[in-house]
């Protein structure tokens, strides 16, 4: 990951102006499981449609102009005191996530802090810039297409970078480019074996179901060129007498 996604680390670095994060080892040595078990991915983010026009968001004391503000926190009785909390919380989710992918502590590290992200959306909304959101997507998905082997490491990162992908109306195809093939090679990989067709790979519990939707919410921002290859990659398989149609057809 370190070569792959190297620039996209360095970015997210630069990106952060404060190095005054806790830099303890002990931040990333967590009991995860403790910590996801009371369903922090419970929601799929379709609840998070505020009304709010995203682009219209004021700077408050954020130091940055939002995305999109969850405006039912305006009712609470600490709301004077969100946006200190809230600009803290990002900084410290941004700095110790791109700190623990940096040091290939994904186990431990990647996971609390992506579960950390994805409970900030749920109550703060997308309440960051669109270059953090950029940043962040492509991070996480760096995360999912290199750790494929993880199969409890792309559901529970997936469903965060899910949740990023799903407001088409914050980012635009112009703003951000994935690329197709990983997300193939992931799939053939998790669901088109002879070890998972022969029951001897246990796969999560809407596993398959979470990675069609990841795919599915990637597709706006596919490059320019991929249904020509997608279609060099399929056409072949397009034969009635080919038991590899039926595969080529679900695509």
């Amino acid at each position: 990951l370190k070569t792959s996604g190297q620039f996209r680390i360095l970015d997210m670095l630069e990106s952060c102006s404060c190095n005054s994060v806790a830099t303890d080892e002990a931040v990333y040595v967590v009991e995860v499981e403790e910590f996801l078990k009371d369903d922090h991915y419970s929601g799929m983010g379709d609840d998070m449609d505020d009304g709010v026009k995203p682009d219209i968001c004021d700077e408050g004391g954020l130091g940055f102009t939002p995305q999109r503000r969850n405006v039912s926190n305006n009712l609470l009785p600490y709301a004077n005191q969100l946006d200190a909390e809230t600009a803290s919380q990002l900084m410290a989710i941004k700095t110790n996530l791109v700190r623990a992918v940096a040091l290939s502590d994904i186990n431990h590290g990647v996971i609390y802090w992506t579960a950390k992200l994805y409970r900030y959306i749920k109550l703060n909304s997308y309440c960051f810039t669109k270059e953090d959101h950029i940043a962040f997507i492509k991070l996480l998905f760096e995360v999912v297409i290199t750790f494929r082997d993880d199969i409890w490491v792309n559901v529970h990162v997936g469903q965060t970078l899910l949740l990023l992908l799903k407001k088409v109306s914050l980012l635009t195809p112009d703003d951000l480019e994935l690329p197709w093939r990983p997300l193939y090679d992931l799939h053939q990989k998790l669901f088109h074996n002879a070890v998972t067709n022969h029951s001897m790979l246990k796969l999560p519990m809407g596993c398959e179901n979470n990675i069609n939707s990841l795919i599915r919410h990637c597709r706006p921002y596919f490059g320019p060129g991929t249904t020509e290859e997608l279609l060099q990659q399929f056409l072949p398989m397009m034969c009635p007498f080919d038991e590899q149609m039926n595969r080529s057809m679900r695509y």
